[in-house]
């Protein structure tokens, strides 16, 4: 008898063992699904060093960029196979958050930007487009692979994900890029962060632009650069017929944030497109006092 008490004892121990380790797979698995929280040094960083301009404070960052290398650890460690297990809006969020962070990172490392060879002649001194190699050269390791800037905006986020708003997100430390957020971008949240950023874009007279006069739309070159992207999610025969197949899917994602009548006198007529002059000056920040 006692005999079979232990054994019922022991078979009960087994039972709840595997109950427990059950409901630890479940839950590491709902952790995983869930968006990753390792923005926090990140956001730390966004919200002492980006002004509410989009502007940020190089100087004071070179300093102390603690923080920031952090940050750029962290995005290392990530398991690949704990990545593809994330949403696709939370890896989009992902790869925006790093492009922009190792943009800041570059610019911190080569702070204060000189005027170097040809380059001089094209681009303002303090322009991130005096480093050289700064697009195809330097690398960062993410996830354990090395990646330059033009990796992870054309070779990852172009062709990967169908999301041409990233354009309005992806920040290159120029005064003609985006404004930068000073909260890092999240799954959850980021269609209506990125549809803020459109609507920051078409507010900004130096990237959007209408002469209902003129009838002309002044654009930001980055969206002739970029146009193609637009085309497979937002081209249809139902509006701005008018105007090129690049024009009219451009329109239809801008003009989400236009007012109706805006839109109507946009496919009335059609207007001439301009591209606005790219501006390469380091989107820096005044010094504080």
């Amino acid at each position: 008898m006692p005999c079979l008490k232990i054994f019922c004892f022991k078979l009960i121990l087994v039972f709840c063992g595997l109950l427990c380790c059950a409901n630890l797979g479940m839950a590491s698995n709902e952790k995983i699904k869930k968006k990753p929280s390792l923005y926090s040094s990140y956001a730390s960083v966004l919200q002492q060093y980006v002004n509410d301009r989009g502007l940020v404070h190089y100087a004071e960052l070179a300093a102390n960029s603690k923080a920031l290398d952090q940050f750029l650890d962290q995005i290392n460690q990530v398991p690949k196979a704990v990545y593809q297990q994330w949403p696709v809006d939370e890896q989009v969020a992902f790869w925006i958050n790093t492009y922009n962070a190792i943009v800041i990172k570059i610019i911190v490392q080569h702070y204060p930007l000189q005027s170097k060879g040809l380059h001089a002649l094209f681009y303002p001194d303090n322009s991130i487009s005096q480093i050289p190699g700064v697009w195809k050269e330097i690398q960062f390791p993410v996830m354990g692979t090395p990646l330059s800037l033009d990796t992870i905006q054309h070779d990852i986020l172009r062709k990967k994900f169908n999301e041409p708003r990233m354009h309005m997100a992806l920040v290159n430390a120029s005064l003609g890029a985006p404004r930068l957020r000073n909260e890092p971008y999240t799954g959850s949240l980021l269609h209506e962060q990125l549809n803020e950023q459109v609507r920051r874009f078409i507010k900004d007279q130096s990237k959007f632009g209408l002469d209902f006069k003129a009838k002309r739309i002044y654009l930001s070159l980055s969206l002739k650069w970029h146009g193609e992207d637009f085309v497979g999610k937002y081209q249809t025969q139902d509006k701005f017929k008018k105007y090129s197949r690049v024009h009219q899917s451009i329109l239809i994602c801008l003009s989400k944030h236009l007012g109706e009548e805006t839109i109507h006198r946009l496919e009335k007529e059609k207007y001439s497109v301009v591209y606005l002059k790219y501006n390469w000056t380091l989107n820096q920040a005044d010094l504080r006092k």
